[in-house]
């Protein structure tokens, strides 16, 4: 709801080679400050008071059985390091995004933003959050497959990165450009590259039935597409994220970008001057390394 769009409660644990901006317990080790870090969340209500007393009679808070202590750490050293090997390893001429799905911690966006990183948002309501955390216009990029025409509006009007999921919303999104022509918005319609599917069938958005995104086998369609709205100047691309093997990202992404030289091809001009490619790197489930389990 764009109403709740609050910072979540954490105890942010830090390694002394983070940066000291945060509001954070600074400890020389993450694993040593874990029962610090407990203790102070506890000692400021961070965390429930869950009911000690013995036997389960009458006196019993039934209640307290329901609540659940939690403490959230992260080692923001090793985060931060993780930002910065992502910017080197891409290189000049790439902005890069934190997916507020993923993570929505205020001090830790904040620092995103700092370190020169965008937000991604998938939800009106994380827009506004990263809004008030500071990110804005073109730092914002909103692909919500499913937006409704008020949101279209306030994307186009605050200049927001806007991703179009498909056609139907592409004639929306034209209506809405007609109204706000001043509008700074990179515009940008997301691509199906049919790359193929990964382990995980709930997260490969880059097969024949997906509902995300317009099938790139259509290429008359998208084409005209292009031809007829030249303020249409970004292709968009999410090939999947979990269980994807690097093969098939890269795939989707070649496959996307060289879509993207043909629309230019075809306009006799550089119309598509962005291309922006989502996804990320699969966990490892196998194992407590870093590294990824797929090629």
């Amino acid at each position: 709801a764009l109403g709740s769009c609050q910072e979540i409660p954490a105890m942010v644990v830090a390694s002394a080679a983070a940066h000291t901006d945060f509001e954070a317990v600074w400890l020389p080790d993450v694993a040593a400050g874990i029962p610090l870090a407990l203790a102070r969340a506890a000692a400021e209500g961070a965390l429930p008071d869950v009911c000690t007393g013995a036997g389960l009679g009458n006196d019993v808070d039934e209640e307290a059985l329901l609540r659940k202590p939690v403490g959230l750490f992260y080692d923001l050293g090793a985060w931060e390091a993780n930002l910065m090997e992502c910017k080197t390893a891409f290189g000049e001429g790439f902005v890069h995004a934190a997916a507020l799905k993923s993570n929505g911690l205020g001090p830790m966006l904040r620092r995103a933003r700092a370190l020169g990183f965008g937000a991604e948002c998938a939800s009106i309501g994380e827009v506004r959050h990263a809004e008030r955390l500071g990110f804005m216009g073109a730092e914002v990029i909103y692909d919500s497959p499913a937006k409704t025409a008020a949101e279209i509006r306030y994307a186009l009007e605050r200049g927001l990165h806007l991703n179009i999921d498909n056609f139907q919303e592409l004639e929306v999104v034209a209506e809405f450009r007609a109204a706000v022509p001043s509008s700074a918005s990179t515009l940008g319609l997301r691509l199906n590259p049919l790359a193929g599917a990964g382990e995980i069938a709930a997260l490969s958005v880059s097969v024949a039935d997906s509902k995300f995104g317009i099938p790139i086998d259509q290429k008359p369609q998208i084409l005209q597409a292009f031809r007829k709205y030249s303020w249409l100047n970004c292709v968009h691309v999410h090939v999947g994220s979990g269980g994807m093997g690097e093969q098939v990202l890269v795939a989707g992404v070649k496959k996307a970008v060289e879509f993207a030289l043909e629309v230019n091809k075809f306009l006799g001009r550089d119309q598509v001057n962005v291309f922006d490619m989502g996804g990320g790197m699969p966990v490892n489930y196998g194992s407590g390394a870093l590294d990824t389990e797929k090629g």
